[in-house]
């Protein structure tokens, strides 16, 4: 589960960005790791508990250890270019709930007009939020750091070859036991060109 990785996976990371798209769940990962021993050393912020998300992002930009559990703008409408964020963890794709009014009134009017609502609407809206979910990690030349998609729709659904494609580097598709060994690696090999 996503409470399991960030309290077993985080030997060398700093800054770490959890993207969700549920409010409630961020809450629910909050209770689980707001007093893990395993993250004492880290600032535990989330998105409709630690205050305004310009408040969240100042607190973020400042500790030498923190996490953020963000939905929506932390997707997509919050700078965060002197952060450094080491991880960027994508709990699931961003689609957009169907719930939401907007959503549900745009996605009637498609249908009226006898248009593909998934194709045409939902993945497209879906995969601009994933790209801008990967730029809050490289921000500039320099930027370094993992992106990690926990979602497995990525390799089971077809639309998932979509969001792959959406991705401007190299994926692996690795198991929960192999993320500690790649995670850890990925530091180790960062350190030795930063010294």
């Amino acid at each position: 589960s996503l409470a399991e990785i960030l309290e077993h996976d985080l030997n060398h990371k700093n800054h770490v960005l959890v993207l969700m798209t549920n409010l409630n769940k961020i809450k629910d990962v909050y209770s689980i790791i707001s007093n893990s021993p395993a993250l004492r050393d880290f600032e535990i912020l989330a998105q409709g508990v630690s205050g305004s998300n310009n408040r969240i992002t100042k607190r973020f930009a400042i500790a030498q250890k923190a996490i953020i559990l963000g939905a929506d703008s932390f997707w997509e409408g919050i700078d965060f270019h002197d952060c450094n964020i080491d991880l960027v963890i994508a709990a699931k794709l961003p689609f957009e709930s169907p719930d939401l009014p907007e959503v549900k009134l745009r996605q009637q009017q498609l249908q009226k007009q006898g248009i593909d609502i998934f194709k045409t609407d939902t993945i497209p809206r879906a995969i601009i939020r994933f790209k801008q979910g990967m730029g809050r990690l490289i921000r500039g030349e320099n930027d370094r750091g993992q992106f990690l998609i926990l979602d497995s729709r990525l390799w089971t659904k077809d639309y998932g070859k979509v969001f792959l494609n959406a991705i401007p580097v190299k994926t692996n598709k690795i198991s929960l036991k192999e993320l500690r060994n790649k995670l850890d690696n990925y530091d180790r090999r960062r350190h030795k060109t930063n010294d």
